[in-house]
């Protein structure tokens, strides 16, 4: 057998082959790759929803115990100021008093560019005013 016939036999794939594979994988990655970074997103939504839902019942518990909501995140079990995941940064909005207090939960890093926003919780449960999360943001 001649040497050009043994390699004309080998399978294979030709660069050619092998080019377009890799453009329709690239096609692909380029149309998925939103969608993947939207959906993780959502998933970490979850991070600020449950991080406010503790500093929440964390006041009550914080309240029942003296006469008025803690100051200090700290006292809450927030005193690194970022939530559970660290997804979001956490803060009160103006001094917690007697009878209010409202925290929110500002995205961070990589959820920076979340259409949701920032997410705030009072006494009486979420808070869906002016700029933060509304209502479809926490029942995702």
């Amino acid at each position: 057998m001649h040497e050009c016939e043994r390699i004309k036999s080998k399978g294979g794939f030709t660069l050619t082959e092998l080019l377009i594979v890799i453009s329709i994988l690239a096609i692909l990655a380029v149309l998925v790759y939103p969608s993947w970074v939207d959906s993780l997103r959502k998933a970490r939504r979850t991070d600020a929803i449950q991080s406010l839902l503790d500093v929440r019942a964390n006041q009550a518990q914080w309240r029942a115990n003296h006469t008025t909501y803690a100051t200090s995140l700290t006292d809450v079990g927030y005193a690194s100021g970022t939530s559970r995941d660290g997804h979001y940064t956490i803060a009160f909005v103006g001094t917690p008093n007697a009878t209010t207090f409202t925290v929110t939960a500002a995205p961070a890093g990589g959820q920076s560019s979340d259409d949701c926003g920032t997410y705030a919780i009072n006494q009486d449960g979420p808070d869906q005013t002016g700029s933060y999360a509304d209502a479809g943001c926490w029942n995702q």
